[in-house]
């Protein structure tokens, strides 16, 4: 499981890396985007969104479960504390 959300995390930060600027264009200057830009902007972005549901619902209804039912009560009070200083 955390082999697969590791995987799916490369996949989701190389789409944003590839997303990103076109996204920072846009936003600076409007009509700023050639028709190529924004078609493969636009692809895409919809593939990052889908990636990143699946990602999601693989943590909600895989990861986090697993994690609860493997960490005791302790455990888990140390590391929502640690969490919480960040």
């Amino acid at each position: 499981m955390v082999e697969l959300l590791l995987a799916d995390h490369q996949v989701i930060l190389d789409l944003a890396d590839e997303i990103g600027p076109l996204v920072e264009k846009a936003q600076s200057s409007p009509g700023g985007l050639s028709q190529t830009e924004w078609e493969t902007m636009r692809a895409k972005g919809n593939v990052f969104v889908t990636e990143l549901c699946s990602h999601a619902e693989k943590e909600e209804f895989g990861f986090v479960p697993a994690v609860d039912e493997l960490l005791d009560q302790a455990t888990a009070k140390r590391i929502m504390d640690r969490y919480l200083q960040m």
